[in-house]
């Protein structure tokens, strides 16, 4: 099917685009994209993965997989390089 070949280059220029961010990222060790962000989509990418295999589109399956794998480094990488700090009150002193 020509959807197949065609959503999965698009999905291939997609994915390069996100492996230079995780690149960056472990690179500058840093997690530069929000949780929320990393998080739709990686979820996001996963259920499309799956509709295209539901519907016999195995390349753009394959590539979403591949995507959604790549937002999910992003939000490994935002977890590991920036934990969440606990907020202390300046004013109180220790005791």
């Amino acid at each position: 099917m020509w959807q197949d070949q065609l959503i999965a280059v698009t999905s291939i220029l997609f994915a390069y685009a996100l492996a230079v961010q995780v690149y960056h990222g472990f690179e500058k060790k840093k997690g530069l994209v929000h949780l929320q962000t990393s998080t739709i989509f990686a979820i996001g990418s996963l259920i499309l993965a799956y509709s295209f295999y539901t519907l016999g589109l195995f390349f753009a399956a394959i590539v979403s997989l591949m995507n959604g794998s790549l937002w999910v480094f992003l939000f490994v990488q935002k977890i590991i390089y920036h934990p969440v700090q606990v907020y202390k009150d300046p004013k109180k002193k220790k005791s």
